[in-house]
């Protein structure tokens, strides 16, 4: 545990300390009506992860136990560097639990061995760059609580297993803490069945060498134990009854499930060919980053990654690596001898965690993201820590060809985090390098047209916003802001050419409507101004008055109609007489 958080606090502590909120921040803590001191418990584990009143897509996830950590926060006044101080802190604690994982996995074997692969796992955990945006993310902090969990629910499982009733208790409720902080923490479920398998098939033939790291047969384990031994299943399953019961009373009692709907993600709306070749890209793609980390977006989105025609290389290899992982688990679960089991738990660790966000099984929420792989990198960071560790304690030849490849992995890395973590300070400086990344990226382009066009900066938020709308002429939101940022700089001309596509977008919203009211209104276009504010669905009294003066200026009969729908006469109203006065001044009529 000391050695993940002095590494996470040497890669990660000059970054994190300096960090400003940035990307998902705003609307997960600062703009969410559940994060305050002292904390409405109830409504936390009654409404959804953004707050009750967010209407994103997001809303049929639950992660209470995040937000109370937000709340604790606000209530010892912590700003933006405590709060990333908190998720320093919680990564160097995974990193050290990672090490306990690969230590207790190894238990029985030589002290060198486990103290090598142990260190080593820590190491290599707390390098690798693909964590970065799960510790300079506030908001990105399920990653981190819900590992943390997993891992000391993993630890008290393997405990239980011995016949430790208590360390069985803990395992479940520490499961359930690790779901309130995000939901495929359940999938560690899987490797905790399959080692509960392995341990009564131990049992049942005591003869068999087996690869339980608690106890060597089944004689030690009841010795261990207080009173008759439960079956090694019992865990797991009362664990799945548990975290099913809050499931299903989140689904019935509060009427949200753990699926949302699908955001920024083409492979939602394909058949199942098309979208098989896209998730099997998508295996390659996520294998390439564990493996080389070094092409690292703040995000992906559809036009930046190519799933819908993929290449058939990527799709290969995507295939092939699907099939070898179930084939070794398949044989490594056939086979006997003292490290059976191992290779199928870890295969299972990382399969069980990637597959719901893989697309293979269903489409999932985002079509993918870096902080996706931080639950199943642990599997295979364990397993190259293992290999490490092995020619660490080996042959001087091995030794030195195992120092070497960790030192090549690990000092990249740690140099690769390192930067990475500079661009996530500022949400410009992230905006930015998601725009460098990836060029054909509709979030970062419209991101950082947003952010600049927020702080008044019309004219330099033009460009990336026009590139947006470039990208996806179909697409609202930055078909919006462009509009607003030429009638900030009284661009008639540009504001016109984007009015006549208006009948291109997906969807036209109050927002839409609005910044085309504004800028018809600047240039005269009263009647068009005037029928685009006709299609708002909410309406204020003051944006009522504002779509009445463009009828009147248009000269439009109807505006009086308009005027009644707000209960006033606008020729008794004061504030509507003027309106009146004011839309005929316009247009210089008497």
């Amino acid at each position: 545990i000391a050695l993940g958080l002095l590494l996470a606090g040497l890669v990660h502590g000059g970054n994190a300390l300096t960090a400003e909120y940035v990307h998902d921040d705003h609307p997960t803590v600062l703009d969410n009506v559940n994060v305050t001191w002292p904390p409405p418990v109830t409504q936390i584990f009654t409404t959804p992860w953004f707050g009750p009143k967010r209407g994103f897509a997001t809303q049929g996830l639950s992660r209470p136990l995040v937000t109370l950590s937000y709340a604790l926060e606000a209530g010892l006044a912590l700003e933006s560097g405590g709060r990333h101080l908190v998720n320093l802190l919680l990564y160097g604690l995974v990193a050290g639990l990672v090490g306990l994982l690969v230590a207790t996995l190894l238990y029985g074997k030589s002290e060198k061995l486990v103290s090598a692969s142990a260190m080593v796992a820590v190491v290599l955990f707390a390098a690798h760059p693909l964590h970065t945006s799960s510790v300079l993310c506030v908001s990105y902090r399920p990653e981190l609580l819900a590992s943390a969990f997993a891992l000391l629910a993993t630890l008290a499982f393997l405990h239980a297993v011995r016949g430790s009733r208590r360390a069985g208790v803990s395992a479940v409720v520490l499961l359930l803490l690790a779901l309130w902080s995000k939901e495929s923490a359940v999938t560690v479920l899987a490797p905790w069945f399959i080692w509960a398998w392995l341990h009564r098939r131990a049992l049942a033939d005591p003869s068999e060498e087996t690869s339980d790291p608690i106890s060597a047969t089944g004689e030690a384990a009841t010795a261990t134990s207080n009173g008759p031994q439960l079956a090694p299943w019992v865990w797991p399953v009362a664990a799945t009854v548990v975290c099913g019961a809050w499931l299903a009373w989140r689904t019935t009692w509060l009427g949200t499930t753990p699926y949302v709907s699908a955001h920024d993600n083409p492979l939602a709306y394909v058949d199942f060919v098309p979208r098989m070749l896209g998730a099997l890209w998508l295996v390659a793609y996520a294998g390439q980053k564990l493996l080389w980390p070094f092409d690292l977006a703040p995000d992906e989105t559809f036009n930046a990654l190519p799933v819908l025609s993929p290449s058939a290389g990527f799709v290969a290899i995507g295939g092939a690596t699907v099939l070898t992982l179930g084939a070794l688990a398949f044989w490594d679960l056939r086979r006997s001898g003292p490290h059976q089991g191992r290779l199928a738990v870890g295969i299972a660790w990382f399969a069980a965690g990637w597959l719901p966000v893989s697309h293979l099984l269903f489409p999932s929420t985002v079509l993918y993201a870096d902080r996706l792989l931080f639950l199943p990198s642990i599997a295979w960071l364990s397993g190259v820590a293992w290999l490490l560790g092995r020619a660490l304690v080996s042959a001087r030849h091995l030794r030195v060809a195992g120092l070497a490849l960790l030192l090549g992995l690990t000092l990249p890395w740690m140099s690769q985090s390192i930067a990475e973590g500079s661009h996530w300070r500022t949400g410009e400086s992230l905006f930015l390098h998601g725009a460098e990344a990836r060029p054909e990226s509709l979030r970062m382009r419209y991101n950082l047209g947003q952010l600049r066009l927020d702080r008044g900066e019309a004219k330099a938020a033009v460009p990336d916003l026009a590139a947006a709308h470039a990208i996806d002429p179909s697409a609202t939101a930055p078909w919006t802001l462009l509009v607003q940022a030429y009638t900030k700089l009284g661009q008639c001309k540009k504001t016109n050419t984007l009015m006549a596509e208006v009948s291109k977008l997906a969807r036209q919203d109050d927002a839409t409507r609005k910044a085309g009211v504004d800028a018809d209104v600047l240039c005269k276009r009263y009647a068009r101004a005037f029928a685009m504010g006709r299609g708002l669905r909410r309406v204020t009294v003051e944006w009522g008055r504002k779509v009445y003066v463009a009828g009147v200026a248009a000269g439009d009969p109807a505006a009086e109609t308009w005027a009644r729908r707000f209960h006033k006469s606008p020729s008794t109203s004061p504030p509507w007489v003027a309106a009146a006065v004011y839309g005929e001044q316009v247009t210089g009529r008497p």
